[in-house]
């Protein structure tokens, strides 16, 4: 597992790094978060994060990209690449990311698949003891993107609505997520704003 995400690695910033040469298009993006929250669970401490990324589109399919978090006491910096196509209204893609923190020598990397129809998709990630399933419907009312999810690892599931809307110039964000353990039953609910500017 460790050679494949080395090589996987090295492939994505490979294509990073060669992406002046392709005619195809970067954007960038950073944000200010009131409370990282990953599938369900605040990770960061219900702590107020910078995230940023940038994210090369190759134009034959195949997108990569690196982001960031801070952490309370750590730096979050992820490297993926994935391949997405259509057919009709039918879209699919298959993808690879890598999770990395400055702070630790624990690196976990997931292989995902995933399958879409208008606003409906569903994706599946797989890792090194992690197998995560997400349902989700997107449509947009009003100039207001709507998110709605449901997540599954195993023992947890997790569900919540994201509401979306440009303001000024700015991408502004409201997350609410309810996660569930399912041995203890025990519901925690957590909330995030988020302030960004895509470029």
């Amino acid at each position: 597992m460790k050679n494949i995400v080395t090589r996987s690695s090295i492939i994505v910033l490979l294509l990073i790094a060669a992406s002046p040469i392709y005619a195809g298009e970067g954007k960038a993006n950073i944000a200010l978060v009131s409370n990282y929250i990953f599938r369900g669970a605040s990770v960061s401490n219900n702590r107020v994060v910078l995230q940023g990324g940038y994210e090369y589109d190759y134009g034959n399919s195949i997108v990569a990209g690196t982001w960031f978090s801070t952490l309370p006491s750590d730096t979050e910096y992820d490297i993926y690449a994935r391949y997405s196509d259509d057919v009709g209204n039918f879209g699919y893609s298959a993808g690879f990311i890598y999770y990395g923190y400055t702070g630790s020598t624990v690196t976990p990397a997931e292989f995902n698949l995933a399958l879409s129809y208008y606003g409906l998709s569903v994706v599946a990630s797989s890792g090194k003891g992690v197998n995560y399933n997400e349902a989700a419907f997107e449509t947009i009312v009003s100039d207001v993107t709507i998110r709605l999810h449901y997540g599954f690892d195993g023992s947890d599931e997790n569900h919540g609505l994201r509401l979306g809307k440009q303001m000024g110039g700015m991408d502004v964000g409201l997350i609410y997520v309810s996660r569930m353990d399912s041995v203890s039953t025990l519901t925690t609910d957590v909330y995030a704003l988020t302030i960004g500017k895509s470029f």
